[in-house]
Formats: structure tokens, C-alpha cells, sequence
């Protein structure tokens, strides 16, 4: 801090604001992408694979003629609305069109009395891509277990006991491949055969024995598989159709991401700033009833309250926390963070209200005889500041970028900045 004056000086304090992200993506599900082309998707299946029940999550595979009247009704919908509204869907469509959507896939037997439902923790799924696939089977599959990046070990999928298995063996992806597409078949209630299939060609060995109806799900965009979840039937029964065996099984396919780049709207925030008035923070006399300068330090510690909203345009699965820092342009509150634990969806706003800490120090002279007083004031104001951020799916590392796209969105805050100290010599009286 640079020395005070006796009197006119006045310097110009700035302290700095962060606001923090946290992005743990692809683990969520979006629902956006078209019913309809799914719909056609899975009718097609249907037809190849009539014994093969095969959904997306959400919704049942629709027939030809709910396809047909949907599309009418879709049309007619269309026709009514104004150009407008058509003008301002056409240019949400171009703006989140590059927008990565992850998808899942269903493939199931029966789920009976006996299955449960398994899924590894998001915390294990996060360490990384998937390195191996360890798999129980004989005739049918008994049991999956994956395993993420370098030391993530999902959890062991399995029917029977792990000492009444018939037989497990481990396939490892080659290092840089992704998974991108799963065959196998269905026997009666259970799933007998899996074989999967990298984005390089590499292909793992079939797991199972007995034939039944095939299928086959892919991912369709930039990602890979990222787990699965599914049902296995963990209840001993006596008939000999009834196994203690994988049901059904969820493929979910996706890429994680992070926010690579935030831009904010540098002539809006400084219209803010120009039009704020200094308000007063503190104010203090400092005398010195000697025959002699003293030299006298000011300081002091002030807290302030503020409130920031994140407003994102698109729903890419977004997480909030510690790990990423975008820092808003100006100079904004000392200790102040944007923390939000759920994921963001389509003009949802996130808001956090917290108390920065506003403090100084600074060395006054104050001449024999005399007093200085001391004005501290700062800036308080809302601003209103549109940005863009850049969000980067990729695969295993961070520099591996598959994809990225830029999407809009508005922060909306309480700013104090501009700390400044004014002093004023006066007389003892």
C-alpha cells in the first residue's frame, strides 16, 4: 500500500472476486434429444428383432401409426404458431445444435421377483473412461463389473455368490479407444451374450454361450460408454428356468466435459461501474497531540454482503463446485465464491448470496497539533453482464477434445469495488 498524506491524497484500493465451477459431466441423462427419430430408430429394431425388447429411458418404443400421428399433429402445431415464435425456435436450434447430448440404451429380459437393480457411484464412474470389462458367464451373464481410468473399480454386478460363479474373465480396452457399440442376445429372461466393439475396431471376446434374440445399441455422436447399470436376479429359485442372472442392462454413452473458456460482456460491466455512486464504508479521525510527526497506520475490516446469479442458456450437464475458476472481469469482493450442487437445465438461474470482506491498511502522517480524517469510501452496484462460455467434451484427458461448443449466458450480481480513502487535515478544536 502506498503511503498516506497529510491531506488530499487519495489511492485507489481494489480487491478481487472469484466465482468458482465444478464440472462433473456426461453422468446425466438428457432428455431433449428427438422423440421422433429415436422412435424410428427403435421401430426399425423392433422389426429387425421381434423377440427384442429395446428402449430408451423415458419413453416406450412407439409404432408406426403413433409416429405418423405424432408428426400430423407436430405439422399442424407448426403451421398455428407465429413466425415469431418460429424465428426464435429456429435460432435456439442453431445456437444449441452443437450442443453434445449423452444417450442411454435398454436391452431386457424379464425383471422378476428376485432382481435388484445395480449401479456403480458417480465418484467411481468420474475416475476416468473404461480400462476393463470383467464379466461372469457360462451360458448366460451373471455378473459385469467395469473399471474407470487407472484406479477406479466398479462395483462387482452378480447373481449368485462371487464363490458360486462358473466362470469370469476380463477383457482390457486398448488405451485410447472408447467403447462405442455392444451386441449381444437375449435367452428367455436373461441376457447370455455381450461382445464389445471400440471406435477403432478392436473387439473383445463374446462373453456367454447360449443364442437367443440379438441386439445391438451404439452411440450415435463423439462419445463412448461410460457404465451401465441394469437388474440381476439375486434370489434363488427352484424352477430351472429361473437364474440367478443379469435381466436387463442400461449402456450409457457420453462424453465428460468442462468449461474450457468464460467471456464476459466487458462494455456492459464497465457501463455499470460508471454509472455507480461512491457510498461512505468507514470513516475515522486520527490526531496526534504531540510536538512531533507521527506516522499512524489506518486499517480496518469491512464486511459486505452480495448476490450473484448464473443464468446458462443450455443444458449440458453441468455441475458447480470447487474444481474451476472463471473469474469475473473488474474488481470484485476479496473472498467471495459461486458454489451450486445440482446440474443446470435449460434458463435455469443459480443464485449465492455471501459476505466479502473488504479490509485495508494504510500509513498516515498526521503533523504535530493536528488531526486527520480519514473517509473510506466503495462502489455498490447491480450489474447486469451477458458472457459466453466454451464447454469441451473429451476423452480420458482433457487435451483429448472431442468437441467443443460456445453457449450463452447472463450473470447478474451486487458488485463493491473501487475502495478509496480521502484525508483531510484539521485542526485539534
Amino acid at each position: 500500500m502506498p503511503d498516506g498524506a497529510p491531506s488530499g491524497l487519495g489511492k485507489w484500493v481494489h480487491v478481487a472476486d472469484t466465482i468458482v465451477f465444478s464440472i462433473l459431466c456426461g453422468e446425466q441423462n438428457e432428455e431433449a434429444a428427438s422423440s421422433r427419430r429415436w422412435a424410428a430408430k427403435a421401430d426399425a429394431e423392433a422389426v429387425k428383432h421381434p423377440g427384442c425388447r429395446l428402449k430408451r429411458k423415458g419413453g416406450l418404443v412407439m409404432s408406426r401409426i403413433s409416429l405418423a400421428l405424432l408428426f400430423i399433429l407436430t405439422f399442424v402445431s407448426g403451421c398455428a404458431s407465429s413466425q415469431d415464435g418460429t424465428a426464435r425456435q429456429l435460432s435456439r436450434s442453431g445456437v444449441f445444435s452443437e450442443v453434445y447430448r449423452p444417450n442411454e440404451y435398454t436391452v431386457t429380459g424379464t425383471v422378476h421377483k428376485g432382481c435388484v437393480e445395480f449401479r456403480d457411484p458417480e465418484e467411481v464412474v468420474g475416475k476416468g473412461p473404461i480400462t476393463r470389462v470383467e464379466v461372469a458367464s457360462n451360458g448366460f451373464i451373471y455378473g459385469i463389473r467395469l473399471y474407470y481410468g487407472q484406479d477406479g473399480q466398479g462395483l462387482f454386478h452378480i447373481g449368485p455368490a462371487e464363490s458360486e460363479l462358473p466362470g469370469r474373465s476380463v477383457w482390457r480396452v486398448p488405451e485410447g479407444e472408447r467403447i462405442v457399440r455392444i451386441e449381444g442376445e437375449i435367452a428367455g429372461n436373461y441376457i447370455s451374450r455381450l461382445r464389445f466393439f471400440t471406435d477403432e475396431g478392436s473387439a473383445s471376446p463374446q462373453f456367454g454361450g447360449l443364442s437367443g434374440k440379438p441386439f445391438v445399441v451404439s452411440e450415435s455422436g463423439i462419445g463412448g460408454l461410460r457404465t451401465i447399470s441394469g437388474h440381476v436376479n439375486k434370489r434363488r429359485h427352484s424352477a430351472q428356468s429361473i437364474r440367478r442372472a443379469v435381466t436387463s442392462m442400461t449402456f450409457h454413452f457420453g462424453a465428460p466435459c468442462y468449461i474450457k473458456d468464460i467471456k464476459y460482456d466487458l462494455a456492459a460491466f464497465e457501463a455499470a461501474s460508471l454509472k455507480a455512486v461512491p457510498e461512505r464504508l468507514a470513516q475515522q479521525e486520527i490526531p496526534n497531540r504531540t510536538s512531533v510527526e507521527q506516522t499512524v497506520t489506518y486499517k480496518d475490516t469491512k464486511k459486505v454482503a452480495t448476490t450473484k446469479t448464473l443464468t446458462f442458456k443450455a443444458s449440458v450437464g453441468l455441475k458447480f463446485g470447487t474444481e474451476v475458476s472463471a473469474g469475473l472481469p473488474g474488481a470484485v469482493g476479496a473472498k467471495a465464491s459461486f458454489e451450486a450442487s445440482a446440474s443446470t437445465e435449460f434458463g435455469n438461474s443459480y443464485e449465492n448470496t455471501s459476505t466479502e470482506e473488504v479490509s485495508w491498511s494504510v500509513p498516515v502522517r498526521v503533523p504535530p497539533g493536528r488531526k486527520i480524517v480519514a473517509l473510506s469510501t466503495v462502489k455498490r452496484y447491480q450489474a447486469t453482464v451477458p458472457f459466453t462460455y466454451t464447454v469441451a467434451w473429451y476423452w480420458g484427458t482433457k487435451d483429448n477434445i472431442l468437441k467443443e461448443a460456445t453457449l450463452p449466458g447472463l450473470y447478474e450480481g451486487i458488485h463493491v469495488e473501487d475502495l478509496r480513502h480521502e484525508f483531510r487535515e484539521e485542526s485539534l478544536d
